[in-house]
Formats: structure tokens, sequence, C-alpha cells
């Protein structure tokens, strides 16, 4: 079987036969997948991405091909991309005359442009989409929670470089013009919840929908959360650096926590939004320490930097509670990632979570801005030892058959074997 994946960063796989070292910490979703794909000797695979790299990248071992393709970082994330990508990607189909062209996410133009391709080499086809987020469904969401007057105001860095919040919701917007396209450009998409389906059929009603679940970075399917030994009173949130990962939300439920729990302690994995000003900073950042100053959290709130996949697990297995505040989600890998080390969670209701977690039962789930509500679930599950060990367990088992890699790799292949008996 002769697959191409079209994806949006340079996966671990491409990393290791390239002889570089991943200094990234992204990807890791694809990384058992491409790994069992690519260990029978009779697939092929090509690994398409984009890259800063201006003269491109390009290498082959044994069934393993990537071509990395120079993008425009600033113009990508703007969704201002020009076309003539879609000369290389024709190249590349052409040259590599693959049976199914895989394409993983719908969140940059350059998805669309392998779908053009795709339609000139008559291969449209052979095309199937990934869902992963929709940052068309996404830009609706984006700054929920948010005062209007924080949305207005601007850094002298983000007068400099055109770039705020109401910049960013805009650019998830244009970019959402082109995932609509490609979304109706294709024959068949693969999904995972109910969310996703409801999103890709209201853009193009006839698409095919297979649905095929995600598996986890090969770190988290060992080891299980003790109550024993986690640090009490302690939540851990796997990213906050942009609106629509709701720090400015979880904050306000944190002001209540700490009434009940003066030693309550959040970490946050990824970029400090302490460290900025009125000049290098970025209003978002500034709108959080203002809420921290405001509730007095300085001594509560701790930005972790970035985290591997080994310290994001190390920071679960120690957290009390797993929190997900987010103001959208498809279904996020970091909540499947708690649940399958039995880490008590707590997400917001949006997007694709229910069908990860059932509410009462694995976790507990809340109305996005009832932040109120999540600080209820928080105390509840600091002050209740036998109700959090026991809805980690639960949520154990049902992100263990949820992110089964056998499974999911054999309905992946399956997906592929569709496809390609379809053509016949």
């Amino acid at each position: 079987m002769n697959v191409l994946w079209l994806v949006n960063v340079k996966i671990p796989l491409v990393y290791t036969i390239s002889g570089e070292k991943n200094k990234t910490n992204v990807g890791g979703w694809l990384d058992q997948i491409s790994k069992r794909f690519t260990n029978n000797s009779e697939n092929q695979l090509c690994v398409v991405y984009p890259t800063a790299n201006k003269n491109g990248e390009t290498g082959q071992k044994i069934n393993v091909k990537y071509f990395g393709i120079y993008f425009d970082q600033h113009k990508m994330n703007a969704g201002k991309l020009s076309d003539e990508s879609v000369n290389q990607f024709v190249s590349i189909l052409l040259e590599q005359n693959p049976d199914v062209i895989h394409i993983h996410g719908t969140e940059f133009q350059h998805s669309y442009f392998m779908t053009e391709a795709a339609k000139r080499c008559g291969m449209i086809e052979r095309v199937v989409i990934s869902i992963q987020g929709m940052v068309g469904y996404y830009a609706k969401h984006f700054d929920l929670g948010i005062p209007e007057k924080i949305k207005r105001r601007r850094t002298i860095r983000e007068i400099v470089l055109n770039r705020d919040i109401e910049t960013a919701k805009r650019e998830y917007v244009q970019r959402g013009v082109f995932e609509k396209l490609a979304i109706e450009n294709v024959k068949y998409v693969i999904g995972r919840t109910n969310w996703d389906l409801a999103c890709v059929k209201l853009i193009n009603p006839q698409i095919e929908y297979y649905f095929c679940n995600e598996t986890l970075r090969s770190d988290f399917y060992s080891e299980e959360w003790s109550y024993e030994k986690c640090e009490k009173h302690s939540v851990f949130v796997s990213q906050a650096s942009y609106p629509i990962k709701g720090a400015h939300l979880l904050i306000e439920a944190v002001s209540l926590v700490k009434k009940r729990f003066p030693d309550v302690k959040i970490r946050i994995a990824g970029p400090s939004l302490l460290g900025g000003n009125w000049i290098k900073g970025n209003s978002y950042s500034l709108y959080i320490q203002e809420l921290i100053k405001r509730n007095d959290l300085n001594d509560n709130i701790i930005f972790l930097g970035s985290q591997n996949a080994q310290q994001m697990k190390e920071n679960m297995l120690n957290a009390n509670v797993f929190v997900s505040p987010s103001t959208i989600e498809n279904s996020p890998n970091s909540l499947g990632e708690a649940m399958i080390l039995a880490v008590p969670c707590v997400s917001s209701d949006v997007g694709g979570v229910m069908n990860l977690m059932c509410h009462n039962k694995e976790g507990y789930i809340y109305p996005v801005d009832e932040t109120y509500m999540l600080a209820y679930y928080l105390i509840d599950l600091f002050e209740n030892k036998e109700k959090a060990i026991e809805m980690g367990k639960m949520a154990k088992s049902h992100a263990m058959i949820t992110h089964d890699l056998d499974t999911n790799y054999s309905r992946l292949v399956g997906i592929y074997g569709e496809i390609i008996g379809g053509l016949k």
C-alpha cells in the first residue's frame, strides 16, 4: 500500500530518518501509527509537511520518503499563502502516485492546495481528510469570555506586527475559508466525534464520513495515577498561550477554589504569560497578568515552559486533577492522555468532549462559561479522595478503548483499503 500523508508539522518519524533531533514536542499523536504502518515492508509512506527552511527538505530511508515544502510562517498562520505550492504538490503526486492521499487536518491552506493538486492529477477520489480542529468553527469561540476593551487593546509589539486578539480571530476566519473549500473538494473524511461529524456535514452533506479514533503518544500507555503520590490540591493544564485554551476562565474558577484551599496550585505547560509588558508583550498575556494580580493568585499559578511527552506525563501523574478549560476543542488529546493515566479530570463541555468522557462517572464536564461549576468540581475532587480515585479508574477504562493502538491502526488501514477498493 502506497500512502501519502500531508501533515501540519514535521513528525517524529521524519526526524528519526533524517538524523535530526526533535526539539519541537509536536506531532507525537502520529508517531505510533506511522511506525506501525512503515514496519510493514509492503507499505510505502510519503510524508509532506510545511517547513520554514527556504531550501525545502527531502529525504528517503527504506520505505519512507519525506518532502518539506517551504511556506512563509506568517502568511501560513494568517491564511494568506499564494497557491504556487499547488504545482509542487502536483509534482510530488505524479512522482509518488499514491494509492491514498491522507490529509491530516484542515487548519491551514496547504490542505486545500493538496486537494486542488489532486484534482489536477485526477486523484481527488484518492483523498481523505482527517479532522483535527476546525478553525472556521473555532473562530466563533476564539475570544469567549474576554471583555471588549481587552480585545481592542494593543501593545507596541502588536501594533508593529499588526497582531492582536481580534486580528488572530480574523486569521482563523480567513483560514476557515480554505478549510471549507478543502472539505467541499473531497469525497471522504475521517472523524471521531459528533461535533466534527456535524461540522463537516454542514459544509458538505454528500461527504462520506469514516469513524476512527486517534492513538496517543506511546509514553502515556504505561503507569497510572496514584492519589497517595500526587500533590494534593494541585491542578495541571496542558497549555494556555492563546484565548481558546481558556486560561482567563480558569483563573476565575481558581479565585473561588482558593477561598476553600489557599494552597491550590495551578501548573500550566507552555510559554509563561507573566513576562510580557506593554512594549514586547501581547494583550492576552497582559490580561492574564491582570487577572492573577486582581485575584491575588501570584503564588498559586506556575508556568512550566515547553514540556516534552515524558514531562507532560510526569506533570499529570503529580497533579491532583487535570483540567481542560478550553472555549472549543474537537477531542483534546491532552484530556485523553490524562484519562488513560487515570488522573481525575474536569473539562469544559465543548466540541466533542462528551465523546471522550462521561460526565459524573469518568470525570466532570461543565458548561464552558460557568466557571463557578469548574470551581465546585475542583473542590469536590480535592475533598473526596474515593470519588477522585474511582473516576480516574473509570476514565482509564474508557480511554484504553478509545485510544487502543491495534484497534485504531486496523481501522485506519481498513479505511485506506475501502478507498482503494472504491477506485477499482
